[in-house]
């Protein structure tokens, strides 16, 4: 098992299945935020870094209410995620969301 960094904090979703039907995934998640009692970052980073961590995670359920936000998150990962800013390690992807130097803002 992968250590985890201690200042990190960690989305993990873990799918609801159907154990009758061969581990088939309902489209049904939970959402769990994870983060190391014992992390070295200020008790101000720490609720700010929770904070960030349940805004991504509260867009499950906005997704849920808005079609147009499952629209928009789709077309960014289609523009933003071309296969080099992608690169995967045992069982973790690892995702660059920098913008290239071509680019402006």
């Amino acid at each position: 098992m992968k250590k985890f960094k201690p200042s990190a904090l960690y989305i993990e979703l873990t799918p609801r299945v159907f154990p009758e039907d061969e581990q088939v995934w309902n489209g049904e998640v939970e959402v769990n935020l994870i983060m190391d009692k014992q992390s070295p970052l200020d008790i101000t980073s720490q609720q700010d870094l929770l904070n960030l961590g349940q805004m991504v995670a509260a867009t499950l359920g906005l997704m849920e209410e808005d079609k147009q936000i499952v629209a928009r998150l789709q077309n960014f990962i289609d523009k933003k995620l071309e296969p080099n800013t992608m690169e995967k390690k045992d069982n973790i992807i690892y995702f660059d969301f920098k913008q290239s130097k071509k680019e402006k803002i």
